[in-house]
């Protein structure tokens, strides 16, 4: 039981730290306008993704896939 508790009294110190560090971090205008730029990035990127040909998404699946296996190898 009282490991429980003190895994449980890490975990939401943890937590706690990463929570005041992230809202630190958005806190700063550069950090927000990075963020924004990122998310405008994402969906940009997403958006051509979605417009590709199926045939197209599907061979550079393959071609990440089989790269992949040869790197693990």
């Amino acid at each position: 039981m009282l490991a429980l508790l003190a895994r449980l009294g890490l975990g939401l110190l943890l937590f706690y730290a990463t929570l005041t560090l992230a809202i630190d971090l958005v806190g700063s205008p550069e950090m927000r306008r990075a963020l924004v730029a990122f998310g405008f990035l994402l969906a940009v990127l997403w958006w051509l993704w979605s417009k590709l040909p199926d045939w197209f998404q599907e061979a550079i699946r393959s071609f990440w896939v089989s790269r992949r296996h040869r790197d693990d190898d």
